[in-house]
Protein backbone atom coordinates (compact mmCIF):
# COMPACT_ATOMS: atom_id res chain seq x y z
CA UNK A 1 0.00 0.00 0.00
CA UNK A 2 2.60 2.08 0.97
CA UNK A 3 4.70 1.83 -2.35
CA UNK A 4 1.34 2.55 -4.08
CA UNK A 5 0.05 5.80 -2.40
CA UNK A 6 4.10 7.04 -1.96
CA UNK A 7 3.60 6.32 -6.23
CA UNK A 8 0.56 8.29 -6.79
CA UNK A 9 1.89 11.35 -4.09
CA UNK A 10 4.73 11.79 -6.54
CA UNK A 11 3.27 11.84 -9.54
CA UNK A 12 1.19 14.19 -8.21
CA UNK A 13 3.52 16.59 -7.43
CA UNK A 14 5.66 16.12 -10.00
CA UNK A 15 2.53 17.35 -12.14
CA UNK A 16 2.91 20.61 -10.13
CA UNK A 17 6.46 21.40 -11.91
CA UNK A 18 9.31 23.12 -10.26
CA UNK A 19 8.13 25.57 -7.13
CA UNK A 20 10.63 28.82 -6.76
CA UNK A 21 11.69 29.74 -3.43
CA UNK A 22 9.52 32.74 -2.79
CA UNK A 23 10.96 35.24 -0.36
CA UNK A 24 9.27 36.72 2.51
CA UNK A 25 7.19 40.06 1.49
CA UNK A 26 6.52 38.80 -1.73
CA UNK A 27 2.50 38.74 -1.32
CA UNK A 28 0.07 39.09 -4.05
CA UNK A 29 2.68 37.93 -7.12
CA UNK A 30 1.03 35.42 -9.18
CA UNK A 31 3.65 33.13 -8.13
CA UNK A 32 3.51 33.38 -4.74
CA UNK A 33 -0.07 32.84 -5.02
CA UNK A 34 0.69 29.76 -6.66
CA UNK A 35 3.57 28.65 -5.10
CA UNK A 36 1.55 28.84 -1.40
CA UNK A 37 -1.67 27.13 -3.11
CA UNK A 38 0.69 23.98 -4.72
CA UNK A 39 2.14 24.00 -1.19
CA UNK A 40 -1.50 23.58 0.44
CA UNK A 41 -2.19 20.90 -1.98
CA UNK A 42 1.22 19.10 -1.52
CA UNK A 43 0.64 19.01 2.64
CA UNK A 44 -2.82 17.68 2.50
CA UNK A 45 -1.37 15.35 0.11
CA UNK A 46 1.81 14.38 2.44
CA UNK A 47 -0.63 14.02 5.50
CA UNK A 48 -1.41 10.26 5.34
CA UNK A 49 2.81 9.93 5.49
CA UNK A 50 3.05 12.00 8.60
CA UNK A 51 -0.04 11.69 11.01
CA UNK A 52 0.18 8.46 13.56
CA UNK A 53 -3.51 7.31 12.89
CA UNK A 54 -2.77 6.77 9.23
CA UNK A 55 -1.34 2.99 7.78
CA UNK A 56 1.48 4.30 5.56
CA UNK A 57 2.73 6.81 8.23
CA UNK A 58 6.68 6.63 8.02
CA UNK A 59 7.26 5.03 11.02
CA UNK A 60 4.43 2.60 10.44
CA UNK A 61 5.87 1.44 7.38
CA UNK A 62 9.41 0.99 8.94
CA UNK A 63 7.46 -1.00 11.74
CA UNK A 64 6.09 -3.21 8.94
CA UNK A 65 9.47 -3.76 6.87
CA UNK A 66 11.11 -5.04 9.43
CA UNK A 67 8.22 -7.53 10.59
CA UNK A 68 8.21 -8.60 6.64
CA UNK A 69 11.57 -9.28 7.46
CA UNK A 70 11.81 -11.58 10.67
CA UNK A 71 11.58 -14.82 8.44
CA UNK A 72 14.56 -13.69 6.42
CA UNK A 73 16.62 -11.80 8.56
CA UNK A 74 18.17 -9.69 5.40
CA UNK A 75 20.92 -7.19 6.71
CA UNK A 76 20.13 -4.90 3.49
CA UNK A 77 16.66 -4.78 4.54
CA UNK A 78 17.22 -3.74 7.64
CA UNK A 79 19.34 -1.77 6.70
CA UNK A 80 17.14 0.32 4.42
CA UNK A 81 15.29 0.44 7.25
CA UNK A 82 17.80 2.33 9.60
CA UNK A 83 18.17 4.34 7.05
CA UNK A 84 14.72 5.54 6.65
CA UNK A 85 14.30 5.83 10.14
CA UNK A 86 16.84 8.21 10.53
CA UNK A 87 15.79 10.41 7.87
CA UNK A 88 12.45 10.75 9.61
CA UNK A 89 14.09 11.71 13.02
CA UNK A 90 16.64 13.99 11.19
CA UNK A 91 13.77 16.19 10.23
CA UNK A 92 14.04 17.09 13.73
CA UNK A 93 10.10 17.65 14.16
CA UNK A 94 10.06 18.64 17.67
CA UNK A 95 13.09 21.36 17.19
CA UNK A 96 10.70 22.99 14.35
CA UNK A 97 8.07 23.45 16.01
CA UNK A 98 9.79 25.03 19.07
CA UNK A 99 11.51 27.50 17.00
CA UNK A 100 7.94 28.09 15.54
CA UNK A 101 6.13 28.66 18.84
CA UNK A 102 7.66 32.31 18.90
CA UNK A 103 5.65 32.91 16.09
CA UNK A 104 2.62 30.89 16.95
CA UNK A 105 1.72 31.72 20.23
CA UNK A 106 -1.76 30.97 20.55
CA UNK A 107 -1.79 27.78 19.45
CA UNK A 108 -0.58 26.53 22.82
CA UNK A 109 1.71 23.77 21.81
CA UNK A 110 -0.25 22.32 19.55
CA UNK A 111 1.69 20.92 16.14
CA UNK A 112 1.71 23.42 13.61
CA UNK A 113 1.08 21.07 10.72
CA UNK A 114 -2.54 19.81 12.71
CA UNK A 115 -3.27 22.88 13.18
CA UNK A 116 -2.94 24.19 9.45
CA UNK A 117 -4.54 20.74 8.39
CA UNK A 118 -7.42 20.77 10.73
CA UNK A 119 -8.33 24.26 10.97
CA UNK A 120 -8.46 25.02 7.42
CA UNK A 121 -7.26 22.79 4.50
CA UNK A 122 -8.71 19.16 5.16
CA UNK A 123 -11.29 20.07 8.42
CA UNK A 124 -12.98 23.07 9.42
CA UNK A 125 -12.06 23.25 13.56
CA UNK A 126 -13.21 26.99 14.84
CA UNK A 127 -10.26 27.10 17.37
CA UNK A 128 -7.44 26.52 14.81
CA UNK A 129 -9.00 28.30 12.34
CA UNK A 130 -8.67 31.36 14.12
CA UNK A 131 -5.20 30.92 15.49
CA UNK A 132 -4.55 30.79 11.93
CA UNK A 133 -6.13 33.86 11.02
CA UNK A 134 -4.60 35.92 13.58
CA UNK A 135 -0.96 35.13 12.41
CA UNK A 136 0.21 38.49 10.83
CA UNK A 137 2.07 36.41 8.07
CA UNK A 138 0.05 33.17 7.95
CA UNK A 139 0.83 32.84 3.93
CA UNK A 140 4.38 32.60 4.61
CA UNK A 141 4.60 30.65 7.87
CA UNK A 142 2.57 27.96 6.09
CA UNK A 143 5.52 28.14 2.90
CA UNK A 144 8.55 27.83 5.84
CA UNK A 145 6.93 25.08 7.94
CA UNK A 146 5.66 22.73 4.77
CA UNK A 147 9.81 23.60 3.34
CA UNK A 148 10.94 22.83 6.70
CA UNK A 149 9.60 19.76 7.50
CA UNK A 150 11.04 18.32 5.22
CA UNK A 151 8.18 15.90 4.29
CA UNK A 152 8.13 15.21 1.10
CA UNK A 153 11.60 14.31 0.96
CA UNK A 154 11.76 11.22 3.44
CA UNK A 155 8.49 10.06 1.56
CA UNK A 156 10.69 9.89 -1.65
CA UNK A 157 13.81 8.70 0.02
CA UNK A 158 11.42 5.87 1.29
CA UNK A 159 9.84 5.01 -1.65
CA UNK A 160 13.06 4.85 -3.38
CA UNK A 161 14.30 2.46 -0.98
CA UNK A 162 11.61 0.22 0.07
CA UNK A 163 11.10 -0.51 -3.80
CA UNK A 164 14.47 -1.74 -3.87
CA UNK A 165 13.48 -4.28 -0.85
CA UNK A 166 11.02 -6.29 -3.33
CA UNK A 167 11.28 -8.48 -6.24
CA UNK A 168 9.77 -6.46 -9.24
CA UNK A 169 8.02 -9.46 -10.07
CA UNK A 170 7.00 -11.47 -7.48
CA UNK A 171 6.73 -9.03 -5.17
CA UNK A 172 8.52 -10.62 -2.60
CA UNK A 173 10.83 -9.68 -0.27
CA UNK A 174 14.24 -10.29 -1.20
CA UNK A 175 18.17 -9.35 0.23
CA UNK A 176 19.93 -8.36 -2.94
CA UNK A 177 19.03 -4.81 -3.04
CA UNK A 178 18.22 -3.26 -6.80
CA UNK A 179 17.45 0.37 -6.36
CA UNK A 180 15.73 1.75 -8.85
CA UNK A 181 16.43 5.08 -10.90
CA UNK A 182 14.80 8.38 -8.81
Amino acid sequence: MFLALSGQFIESVDLFGPMPTIPRGAHGTPDYRRHLWLTRFKLILLRKFFAPQDQVHIPRVVKALRELNQDYQFESVETVARYIEEAWNSRNPEDLWKDLQSVLPRIDGKDPLEVLLYGELVHADADKFYALKELDDRDWFILQLISGAQLEQVVRLARLNISGCFDPVTHELHGSIDFPSA
